[in-house]
Formats: structure tokens, C-alpha cells, sequence
């Protein structure tokens, strides 16, 4: 299989997500009608999730689409969906082009990483017992 293609494609897919979402950050006029929102957030976790929760229907599916995906291809979601994941990559890809600068990698923080999530579990829970 052409690897190189694959890339390309992904590439193709990241720069019209990347694209459309910046353009509904952007219209400051509202002149983009409120359909073609509908489109570029259908895919992105938490829009789909709120709406699923708020609505119930099958417009807010797409969550478990992106969970589906994630489970089954990795980071294929985060480098080709969502925003945050494209202009992550999206940096690091002028980075190295302006600086000619290989990144090296460090042990990760594993400890603050599970404080930070205890830390936000514990007050998800929170939240929801003073919701109550």
C-alpha cells in the first residue's frame, strides 16, 4: 500500500476541517447560514455530544462516530478531525521547516497527568451532586 497517498489524503481531509471551522471563527458578520455549521461540527466530540445530550437525535451521533474511530484507528481523529490535533501538527510542520529543528521526546509526566485527571473527575462529580 502507497503510504505516500494515505498521507496526502489525510492532509487533503485536515486542510478543508481546519479550513471550514476556521471560516465559522472568522464570519463575524454571521452572513455563513447556520446549515453550513451543521456540517464541520457534526464530527467534533463535544458540539456532537452537547447536542445529543440536549436533543437526543440522531444529529448528535456523531460522538460515538468519533469514539468508534478513535477506538478502532488511533490517532486518525486527532490528526485529521479535530481542529486542535490539525494545528498541532500544523506547527510542528512549519517548525521544522523554518528551523530545521528535530523535536526530541521526553519521559512523559505520568503522575500529573492522572492528578490533573483525578483532579477533573473529582470535580465533574462535584458539579453534578450540587446540580442535583
Amino acid at each position: 500500500m502507497n503510504l505516500q497517498f494515505l498521507k496526502k489524503v489525510r492532509v487533503v481531509i485536515s486542510l478543508v476541517f481546519i479550513l471550514s471551522i476556521s471560516l465559522l471563527f472568522i464570519d463575524l458578520t454571521f452572513s455563513i447560514q447556520s446549515s453550513f455549521s451543521e456540517y464541520p461540527l457534526f464530527l467534533q466530540f463535544i458540539p456532537s455530544l452537547l447536542s445529543f445530550i440536549s436533543i437526543g437525535t440522531v444529529a448528535g451521533l456523531g460522538f460515538l462516530f468519533v469514539i468508534l474511530l478513535t477506538l478502532l484507528f488511533g490517532r486518525v481523529y486527532c490528526s485529521t478531525i479535530c481542529p486542535f490535533g490539525i494545528l498541532q501538527d500544523l506547527i510542528t510542520f512549519l517548525r521544522k521547516k523554518i528551523k530545521r529543528i528535530n523535536f526530541f521526546f521526553t519521559k512523559p509526566f505520568t503522575k500529573t497527568r492522572y492528578f490533573i485527571l483525578s483532579v477533573t473527575i473529582l470535580l465533574f462529580f462535584v458539579w453534578c451532586i450540587n446540580r442535583i
